[in-house]
């Protein structure tokens, strides 16, 4: 229960706000925070908050429930707006604030927003100090808390004293941690006796009366926070000490919440308090490494990965690929053709893309995508046309490229393959670190009459930790090779959503053709001409008849013959993965 908001984190790293041009958009708010990273860590959360009926409003809603938190108390408040953060990050110590919050739709919840049931099914409530800064919200916050123990809930506080809230502080001091101020310890006070858990820093404990004083009002728990000293947890007369995780500070901002998502995992899970400390903090101690909050928060594998092998690079690497939806199937229609039609009229070019858009909408498909090669699709060409060794739009670095995008578009290269791989491997290793840092899917095409020849650069791309979301390959009829293609990507990439098969123009029966030849990895298919070529030639002859239909016929009937393929494929792959692979198997296995 508390703050539902937005963050906007600068993007330029030890800039003042004064100077900050830039600024990254993420959910934000202690309790939001707290929610995605639980629920991350594989908890069952959702948020009790408001949020305005406004563009900021959706996106946070949208964003919880992608993160699988429960939205059903999170209430739609027309008549205020969702509340903002800006955000700088100046390390190892600075990093100001600016609160605007005025009014807004997270502390306009009333106390017939509390909802009895919805504590019926709830096994803890944890709510914030910042909704007891005002009588209204303090009101409904008591409600929820007396409504939490009536229904046997625990209840848990994280202080998360913020004096700029309380007014306590001036609009530009959000970054104060610590005023005295009378009223929050009365207030707190007054909630203590009703936690089982009360979580803050030496600070916090302070501001909620010291540690002797809350100890005489409350049978809880109490954990301190103490950064990169670790943390420590009082239990009756027993202290636990939790060990560090010493990491390079990049941003504080969100490790607080960051270890509070941990340590209720352990402890809404039974652990041992040591492990819940444990938990606690090596989740705050990878977030501190990250931009932003509610986006740094750790899964639950990747957390456990920390603990086990203490490699943060590799963490780092599986924390964005974690992210990703699981994908079974993806069928990509393809309309990035640029040297197709740059031998059209643009105003033609435009009128015929339209259609191919409008009969795309038509197909009932739901795991369909789109390929484009600018505007609105699911995936955009990020190469420069016919450049040949590897070069991105313009000349420009891909990582510019990618912070001028829409956030959901994936990225898709073309790669030229010379006998010198160098420049291409050069570019993919800088577009595979832009897609990790502005977290986009990363498809990587390579066409070559030679399936061995891609296989070869398949496997110099993951020996030089280039790992693509997916492949698109071409069509090619060689079991052997898309055996040892499959076998590569099962030993160096789990999280490789799989290959996509490309047309090359070929006919829709002889695309079918190639299904037979099954590789395990294959999820579907990413073509072009071989869905609206016929349709493309009907139109440049002045025909519109008909095109949409015959579109939306060869799509369909790609996506039913792959369906029908796809539950024969560990029969077809049977044969193929046994054979003696031309490429050094042996050997690669050794690596």
């Amino acid at each position: 229960m508390g703050r539902a908001a937005v963050d906007l984190y600068a993007q330029q790293i030890g800039a003042s706000l004064e100077t900050v041009t830039t600024f990254a958009k993420y959910v934000g708010g202690c309790p939001a925070n707290i929610a995605i990273g639980a629920s991350r860590l594989g908890l069952k959360t959702g948020i009790f908050s408001g949020v305005g009926d406004e563009a900021m409003g959706r996106f946070v809603r949208e964003t919880m429930i992608h993160e699988n938190v429960d939205v059903s108390y999170l209430y739609t408040k027309p008549d205020h707006l969702t509340g903002l953060v800006l955000l700088g990050i100046d390390p190892p110590d600075r990093f100001p604030l600016i609160f605007y919050r005025q009014n807004c739709s997270d502390m306009a919840l009333t106390e017939e927003d509390v909802a009895h049931d919805m504590f019926q099914k709830t096994k803890a409530l944890l709510f914030t100090g910042t909704h007891c800064s005002t009588p209204d919200i303090f009101a409904v916050t008591k409600k929820a808390v007396t409504h939490a123990c009536e229904s046997g809930c625990e209840v848990i506080l994280d202080i998360d004293y913020r004096p700029v809230l309380w007014g306590a502080a001036g609009h530009g001091e959000g970054e104060e941690r610590f005023v005295a101020h009378e009223v929050v310890s009365q207030h707190l006070a007054e909630l203590l006796p009703h936690c089982s858990i009360i979580v803050g820093t030496e600070e916090e404990i302070q501001i909620a009366g010291g540690l002797k004083r809350v100890q005489s009002l409350s049978n809880a728990l109490i954990v301190q926070k103490r950064g990169e000293a670790g943390c420590l947890v009082y239990q009756g007369e027993q202290i636990i000490e939790g060990a560090p995780f010493p990491i390079e500070v990049t941003n504080v901002l969100g490790a607080g919440d960051a270890f509070m998502s941990g340590f209720l995992r352990g402890y809404l899970r039974s652990e041992s308090l040591k492990t819940c400390c444990d938990l606690a903090n090596a989740n705050g101690a990878l977030v501190v490494k990250r931009h932003g909050c509610a986006p740094a928060m750790p899964y639950w594998n990747e957390l456990q990965s920390f603990l086990k092998n203490r490699c943060l690079k590799t963490t780092e690497s599986l924390h964005t690929r974690l992210g990703r939806q699981p994908v079974d199937k993806l069928f990509l229609l393809a309309i990035d053709h640029r040297s197709y039609f740059d031998q059209w009229p643009e105003e033609q070019t435009v009128a015929f893309k339209q259609i191919v858009r409008e009969a795309f909408e038509q197909v009932s498909e739901t795991n369909k995508g789109i390929i484009t090669d600018h505007g609105p699709g699911d995936f955009r060409c990020i190469e420069k046309p016919g450049a040949v060794p590897l070069e991105f739009l313009n000349g420009e670095e891909a990582r510019h490229i990618l912070e001028s995008w829409p956030k959901q578009i994936g990225v898709k290269v073309l790669c030229p393959l010379t006998d010198d791989h160098t420049v291409t491997l050069q570019q993919l290793k800088r577009l595979h670190i832009a897609c990790l840092s502005t977290d986009r899917e990363l498809l990587i095409e390579f066409i070559d009459p030679s399936l061995t020849k891609i296989a070869h650069i398949i496997l110099l791309c993951y020996q030089n930790d280039i790992q693509p979301d997916w492949w698109k390959l071409p069509p090619h009829s060689d079991p052997i090779s898309w055996a040892f293609i499959s076998k590569l990507i099962d030993r160096h990439d789990p999280h490789c959503k799989g290959i996509l098969l490309l047309g090359q123009n070929q006919t829709i029966n002889g695309l079918v053709a190639m299904l037979k030849q099954w590789s395990t990895h294959i999820r579907g298919f990413a073509v072009g001409r071989s869905i609206w070529g016929a349709a493309a030639e009907k139109f440049k002859a002045g025909s519109e008849e008909d095109l949409k239909t015959d579109i939306i016929n060869n799509f369909t009937t790609l996506v039913r013959k792959y369906n029908e393929h796809a539950c024969r494929s560990d029969d077809q792959n049977s044969y193929a993965h046994n054979r003696t692979s031309p490429y050094s198997l042996p050997h690669e296995a050794k690596r």
